[in-house]
């Protein structure tokens, strides 16, 4: 992730005989593993405005690995853990999509919690505390109060779309100097 952070696009391959021979992710042999990541390197390469905007995103993300809150979920939970770590090496999404998932990432540690039933809502106290750490998140992008507000009402019946979704767009691209990104292979 802190590769992502600088602007680095990291693509992996594998090169040890054995594991060539026997790999295979999500249909994939080695080959067509690397020809995937490379797609997802050259999209990210195609759009410098969406490309910053992710840097963007894992930067504010490597900041918020650092709340105790959040360590200590890391711990806790191997499902908080595995998303978490899958969102911090996504580096192909939309920084809006991104935070999205970061929210229900959150959500569903606080409702493994409380209840088997992810479709049930969080006991207030839960909730609260649900609220008062993804408070603790969102204050890593310095929104604005109706940023803010918009990053709040996000995966709810609120959400004011599409006009929530343009702020935050613009929100989640903003106040970044230019990187220059680079292809590194892993």
């Amino acid at each position: 992730m802190a590769m992502q952070a600088q602007g680095r696009r990291c693509v992996s391959m594998l090169i040890g005989s054995e594991e060539i021979r026997s790999f295979v992710e999500e249909g994939r042999d080695v080959l067509g593993f690397i020809v995937h990541d490379l797609i997802h390197a050259d999209h990210f390469f195609h759009d410098p405005i969406r490309a910053q905007a992710q840097v963007l995103f894992c930067q504010r993300l490597v900041e918020v690995l650092k709340l105790p809150a959040i360590q200590h979920m890391l711990v806790k939970d191997e499902t908080f853990r595995k998303e978490f770590h899958y969102l911090m090496s996504d580096m192909n999404s939309v920084p809006l999509n991104l935070l999205k998932t970061l929210k229900a990432v959150l959500l569903g540690y606080y409702k493994r919690q409380s209840t088997d039933d992810m479709k049930q809502s969080l006991p207030l106290e839960i909730e609260a505390t649900f609220n008062e750490c993804y408070h603790q998140v969102l204050q890593r992008w310095n929104f604005s109060t109706s940023e803010f507000a918009a990053a709040q009402r996000l995966n709810t019946e609120e959400y004011q779309h599409p006009a929530d979704s343009v702020l935050l767009d613009l929100a989640l691209g903003k106040n970044h100097s230019p990187i220059e990104n680079n292809l590194v292979l892993c």
